[in-house]
């Protein structure tokens, strides 16, 4: 068996990397794999017996950078910025998520376009060609949102109550299973002047992505209740979208969400 053991800064340095990555909880040997293997390396190339009790003992139970470890049974890796203390009362300091763009999303968000345009009311005296420019945008928006969710977590994302009924209008764009309740989601756009929020005909529904496009990606910023959704004057006023992801991996790993929260609390 070899002896070596990488520094215990290189394999932090790439466990941090993976997790940030993953968003997920993740078993302690199997982050300390991922890990050696972004350096080219196995098991079979260290110590694994010392290299794997780093990583738990001196990383994650130390609660290094941000770490924190979920024992027995579980025995998963995960990062404290993913559950905050109070995700409501917090300026949001989560990573915002990129999409990058995908043709099938925007052939749908045109496609869904052409088969409202004749349904959709004019609420704004703006010139018409902004009208459309921002509904362009809006339909891109959130068709990228929800093939992006749907690819993750498909038996957790189910399509709106309106799917394929055009003259139809409903106040979601896509429902989340979460804690055996069928949540409705809204894929809020930003507004012209940075912030978002209720415009008029707009409704508050469950729970609030807000995402804006930037050049050829969407970015995702935060989620926001509906209660919460009245004005917000920047996503620094809303919830990591992180923390909504750890919560659905937590979901299909079937790992219990409230323990990491106590662990966070403790």
């Amino acid at each position: 068996m070899p002896n070596n053991v990488l520094p215990m800064a290189d394999i932090f340095e790439e466990c941090l990397l993976v997790l940030r990555e993953r968003i997920a909880p993740i078993r302690y040997t199997t982050l300390a794999e991922e890990a050696l293997a972004r350096l080219h390396l196995t098991k079979d190339d260290v110590n694994w017996g010392r290299q794997k009790e780093d990583v738990r003992e001196k990383l994650l139970l130390a609660g290094r950078f941000g770490t924190g470890y979920l024992g027995t049974p579980h025995c998963v890796a995960f990062l404290r910025s993913w559950l905050p203390p109070s995700t409501l009362s917090m300026l949001n300091s989560g990573t915002p998520i990129t999409i990058p763009a995908n043709l099938g999303a925007a052939e749908d968000a045109a496609f869904e376009g052409f088969m409202r345009n004749k349904h959709m009311l004019v609420k704004t005296n703006a010139p018409l060609e902004r009208v459309m420019r921002g509904r362009a945008r809006g339909l891109i928006t959130e068709r990228h949102v929800f093939r992006w969710f749907y690819a993750k977590w498909p038996d957790l994302v189910l399509q709106p109550t309106n799917e394929g009924q055009w003259d139809t209008a409903v106040d979601h764009d896509f429902r989340l299973v979460m804690d055996k309740r069928v949540f409705k989601v809204d894929v809020a756009g930003e507004h012209r002047d940075g912030s978002y929020g209720l415009t008029r005909g707009k409704h508050i529904t469950d729970l609030h992505i807000l995402a804006r496009i930037e050049a050829n990606t969407v970015i995702m910023e935060g989620f926001v209740p509906g209660q919460q959704f009245i004005h917000l004057q920047s996503a620094w006023e809303s919830s990591p979208i992180t923390t909504l992801i750890f919560y659905l991996n937590c979901v299909t790993a079937n790992l219990p969400y409230h323990l990491f929260k106590q662990q966070v609390r403790a």
